[in-house]
């Protein structure tokens, strides 16, 4: 993944690298940041999980709302 220029680059970056999606490598006096994509797996498993619970509960809500007003 290409890195990012500063100026494009979130108003919250020490999070991002606490959070491991995003790593630094200063050259001189320049720092230069870049996605680690592979460090949003777990977020990305997490959020399947609740995606699909979701889901689950709109469609019961859908289906309640129908009822009600067909």
């Amino acid at each position: 993944m290409p890195a990012c220029r500063n100026r494009q680059f979130p108003k919250h970056p020490r999070v991002l690298k606490l959070a491991s999606p995003v790593r630094d490598r200063r050259e001189g006096r320049e720092t230069h940041d870049s996605a680690q994509p592979q460090a949003l797996v777990p977020l990305i498993d997490w959020m399947s999980l609740y995606g699909a619970l979701w889901r689950e509960r709109f469609d019961r809500l859908e289906n309640l709302l129908n009822r009600m007003d067909p």
